[in-house]
């Protein structure tokens, strides 16, 4: 079980124009985990668990804060993961150097041959080559990601708003 804080805060902020706003904090869940990307994976992350799935494949930019979330997650649950990269690795990129340091793979595809994703023959041969893992699509894209944003919005209902 991973340290989560939520439901996260709601804070107001006033503007010099009279305008007021509320804040959903979503960057204060977890320091490594937070925002939307907890939200997303939780409910993904969660499933492959419980399908006793070996890891993860993934699939972003060497900056993706996607990836980031998902090395960190899926680490923080003792699940392995494989990050297919768009593009060239580059030993100082700190994203690429965190997602190693929480055991993630990472496989580096040209960009065309990103671009064609499921159709690549490459990313296929990767995918293959990890029996039994779940793949999740670039940002996290899947029906289960929704579950966690039906959390933020009852949050956000049962602030009273």
């Amino acid at each position: 079980m991973i340290d989560i804080s939520l439901p996260s805060p709601l804070m107001s902020s006033s503007f010099d124009f009279g305008c007021n706003t509320l804040i959903k904090r979503d960057d204060l869940i977890h320091p490594e985990v937070s925002g939307n990307k907890y939200r997303k994976l939780k409910y993904i992350i969660d499933e492959a668990i419980q399908n006793d799935c070996k890891g993860i494949i993934t699939f972003g930019g060497a900056f993706s804060n996607h990836i980031y979330a998902t090395a960190a997650y899926a680490s923080l649950q003792r699940l392995k993961t494989v990050g297919i990269i768009r593009g060239e690795d580059d030993p100082e990129n700190p994203m690429l150097i965190f997602a190693r340091d929480r055991g993630m793979i990472l496989h580096f595809v040209r960009r065309d041959e990103y671009r064609l994703k499921e159709n690549s023959i490459i990313i296929k041969e990767i995918t293959d080559s990890y029996d039994e893992y779940t793949i999740i699509p670039e940002g996290g894209d899947l029906p289960l990601a929704l579950n966690g944003v039906e959390e933020l919005i009852n949050e956000i209902k049962n602030e009273g708003i």
